[in-house]
């Protein structure tokens, strides 16, 4: 089991597969709407639509498409980096507000920018499932090398680096702050800090209101709690 989790592929690669689909969709769909022929089929939206991307004030093909490839790099540039490395405001300060109304249409380009702003939010929640991915495999590695250890010793080590170099090549880091996973033998956890980039001693304190039932232990309240927590096994 450690040696498959060794050899999984980094999660960013999957995470640069899903934003070079993104944009080949976004491309399609520019390509779609500077077609000839119907778009919708007929009547006055039809001709209305059509006569809007007709209007180069109104929709700019290549500007749009020049601006989300610039968008999608910047995303693929934070594959190999830390959540903690990302510079926010070159990507997620870009996300839209979704504030459509008759003020739209007084910005240029203003049916490229709508469908920009429609695929902007895939690629950082790709980017966001990156980060969760790389969380549950470093997790799950520390977990089979710290029972390994316990197997063989009869009790789980006192720090992570004494699974090294026998249990575990090296401690991995969390992907939030670039700092070791966190290991607490007393509360028989492994934990990373999460977005916030606080460490909070393993807290599994609910930081927003869950969509279920509080009484309800499920997987996904890991991910509002104030620490992202993995529990390790069974205490000795």
């Amino acid at each position: 089991l450690a040696d498959t989790l060794d050899d999984l592929n980094p999660p960013e690669k999957g995470m640069l597969r899903a934003v070079k689909v993104q944009y080949r969709i976004f491309d399609n769909t520019l390509d779609w709407l500077s077609r000839e022929g119907p778009l919708y089929g007929s009547g006055l939206a039809e001709y209305a639509m059509r006569v809007v991307v007709r209007l180069p004030y109104f929709f700019n093909k290549n500007k749009s498409r020049a601006y989300f490839a610039d968008f999608s790099r910047k995303v693929i540039k934070t594959a190999p980096l830390c959540y903690a490395e990302i510079d926010s405001v070159s990507v997620k300060d870009e996300l839209p507000d979704f504030s459509f109304g008759p003020s739209l249409l007084l910005r240029s380009n203003a049916v490229g920018r709508s469908i920009m702003d429609l695929f902007k939010p895939a690629n950082i929640r790709v980017s966001d499932q990156k980060f969760r991915a790389e969380c549950r495999i470093s997790a799950t590695q520390l977990i089979v090398a710290l029972n390994a250890y316990r197997l063989a010793e009869g009790a789980y080590p006192r720090s992570l680096e004494e699974l090294v170099p026998e249990y575990i090549e090296s401690v991995p880091h969390d992907p939030y702050d670039c700092e070791p996973f966190r290991y607490s033998k007393s509360q028989g956890i492994v934990y990373s800090v999460g977005e916030n980039l606080e460490d909070h001693g393993g807290s599994q304190e609910v930081r927003r209101e869950p969509h279920h039932n509080k009484r309800e232990k499920k997987e996904w309240d890991r991910w509002d709690a104030e620490d992202i927590v993995f529990e390790i096994g069974p205490h000795l």
